[in-house]
């Protein structure tokens, strides 16, 4: 339930979130992200090489679906 970023931190793992309304890990903020037009997000966890955390990228859409092939992991 931490939203994409917050996920893919947590398990360190790309995570899609092709529909933001209905996706569990965006229970709590799915209603604020829609208001702002979100609608599927792809959240990158961002590793060094010692395998620190550095911080997570994510990409959104304005429109709910899958994640094009081209940008899957």
């Amino acid at each position: 339930g931490q939203g994409s970023c917050g996920t893919a931190a947590h398990r360190r793992e790309t995570v899609v979130a092709a529909d933001i309304a209905t996706d569990p890990c965006w229970a709590p903020y799915a209603a604020t992200a829609l208001a702002f037009g979100l609608a599927s997000c792809v959240s990158v966890p961002l590793i060094a090489p010692d395998g620190q955390l550095l911080g997570t990228v994510a990409f959104y859409r304005r429109e709910p679906g899958p994640v094009p092939a081209a940008h899957q992991p």
